[in-house]
């Protein structure tokens, strides 16, 4: 593959600043974009004229976190935030409110795109516990459903790029499943899906329907793309995520379903080791918190089951998909949720699956490290140690570090995760509950991350050190929100491996691991004890 770069016009400044590309019209060869130039908060439209590259600026966005184009890419709908979480529905063209999203209903209800019949297309969980797809009528606001699911919302949609309308929804449980509108499009999903049994997803299409880009997810396999051409019902193969000559050292995901402490259902994944097992556990959670955990393939989870670990993932209250009553249950109340959810669900599936495990691990990045913080200064009695990347240390801080780029989300972060309640705040907050008895942690973390900044993982070390806890924190300078230079990565991997040999299997007498890259910094009281440098 060839990139190739062009220089847009010299007037349009795109430096410090994001560009989202909405659409591309190909009648007339040019782009739809959103740029953040003018207000970090807000994302300007305009049009790039692809053959000389000119823009013109054709939506002046002051109000809108989300905007919604027709299928001749003109600005329609918008989304506009209030400051107790609810958003309206704006018609940009009337200049009118077509109705009010509740707060409770943030997550699971926003408009996708106007269909061909001049609809809006949404993900709808307004009057209803899990979200369905639903259109509304533009001129009276009537909602019809077109497809649901009692067990789970709905994941994701395909839109016909020849008829402009909903051709298949998607439901994702322990797998994904497709519900398809038509029988042609049912059809090509069949032929698709005989290609890979995998999880599928639509990533493009060519405007004339023919050509499709296709992913296919498995839980022991890489990422796989490929080209459909629907004519000739032809499908090649065109990259995997990862190299595949250690095929045959990956493990299938198991999916498993347990009860937390309220008999609520939860969802959870586990990898066992194929052979050599080392009696470790981790648990790995999940960011946002509103994300959730699938079957798709995890390197960094392979590489753990490859050393012998056990890895659990579990899809704890807050987490999405599940309906808003699951995911509101969690609100504002994190240590119900490590106690409830992450520890019960734990010991539930080592009593039920006969594990025979020695010592466990609890470990995320963003949301997931929060957790994970908050796991071995709440459980130290329940987890050997814990590994934070990217994870909040004070959520106080943490709301006020929180991206200019993403203000809109600073309400819902307030609501569902903070708190004006100051006492609230440090019963939350991992920072204010060190003790003697905190079990140990690393802590990694990318000096540029603007989601959560670094300085919380130092104020973190700094207080487990003053209270003599065992800490080891390693910044990664030019790394954000997560580790992507394959240079520091390697890094990364030989610091888990020998934090977790040394912790959680107790190799204490291992010999010290030297880490040759400038561009780490290492703190911690355990630095002098795991490296030399």
């Amino acid at each position: 593959y060839n990139v190739y770069e062009n220089k847009i016009d010299k007037d349009i400044n795109i430096d410090n600043c994001q560009v989202k590309i909405y659409g591309i019209d190909k009648k007339v060869d040019s782009a739809v974009l959103g740029i953040n130039r003018r207000n970090p908060q807000f994302f300007d439209i305009y049009r790039l004229d692809i053959e000389n590259w000119k823009m013109e600026l054709v939506y002046k966005n002051d109000s809108y976190f989300r905007l919604i184009f027709d299928s001749k890419h003109r600005v329609r709908l918008g989304c506009k935030m209030n400051t107790d979480g609810s958003y309206y529905i704006d018609n940009i063209e009337k200049k009118v409110t077509m109705t009010k999203i509740d707060t409770n209903d943030f997550f699971g209800t926003f408009p996708l795109c106007i269909t061909s019949d001049n609809q809006l297309l949404l993900r709808d969980s307004r009057n209803r516990d899990k979200s369905v797809i639903s259109k509304m009528n533009l001129d009276n606001c009537k909602t019809n459903i077109l497809a649901f699911s009692n067990r789970v919302d709905v994941d994701e949609s395909f839109i016909d790029p020849v008829s402009g309308d909903i051709a298949a929804v998607a439901f994702y449980y322990k797998r994904k499943f497709w519900k398809c509108f038509n029988n042609e499009t049912e059809s090509v999903f069949k032929l698709l899906q005989s290609f890979n049994a995998g999880d599928m997803s639509i990533v493009s299409t060519s405007s004339d329907g023919n050509r499709w880009i296709v992913e296919y997810s498995n839980s022991d396999y890489p990422l796989q793309y490929v080209l459909f051409e629907k004519k000739e019902e032809k499908i090649t193969l065109l990259l995997n995520e990862h190299r595949d000559e250690n095929k045959d050292l990956y493990v299938k995901k198991q999916a498993i379903v347990t009860e937390n402490s309220y008999e609520d259902k939860i969802l959870c994944y586990l990898m066992e080791p194929k052979t050599y097992q080392n009696k470790g556990l981790i648990v790995f959670l999940h960011g946002g918190p509103w994300q959730r955990d699938t079957c798709k393939f995890i390197y960094l989870h392979q590489w753990l089951v490859s050393k012998g670990f056990y890895v659990l993932t579990i899809n704890y209250r807050g987490s999405q998909g599940f309906g808003k009553t699951f995911l509101n249950a969690a609100a504002r109340d994190w240590v119900k949720v490590l106690n409830e959810d992450i520890v019960a669900s734990t010991s539930n599936i080592i009593k039920e699956k006969r594990l025979d495990i020695k010592n466990i691990a609890i470990m995320g990045n963003s949301f997931g490290g929060y957790l994970a913080q908050l796991g071995i200064t709440e459980r130290p009695d329940f987890f050997t140690c814990g590994i934070s990347i990217g994870g909040v240390s004070n959520l106080g801080e943490g709301l006020k570090s929180y991206p200019v780029y993403k203000g809109f989300q600073k309400d819902i972060f307030k609501i569902y995760i903070s708190s004006d309640d100051s006492e609230k705040v440090c019963e939350q907050s991992p920072v204010f509950k060190i003790n003697c008895n905190t079990s140990s942690l690393l802590l990694i973390h990318g000096i540029n991350d603007p989601i959560v900044n670094y300085r919380e993982s130092v104020e973190m070390i700094q207080k487990m050190m003053t209270k003599d806890v065992n800490v080891l924190g390693v910044l990664f300078s030019g790394e954000g929100h997560s580790v992507k230079k394959i240079e520091n990565k390697i890094c990364l991997y030989t610091i888990l491996d020998k934090f977790l040999s040394y912790f959680l299997l107790q190799s204490y007498h291992s010999r010290k691991m030297e880490i040759k890259n400038e561009n780490i910094i290492i703190y911690g009281n355990l630095k002098d004890i795991l490296f030399i440098r």
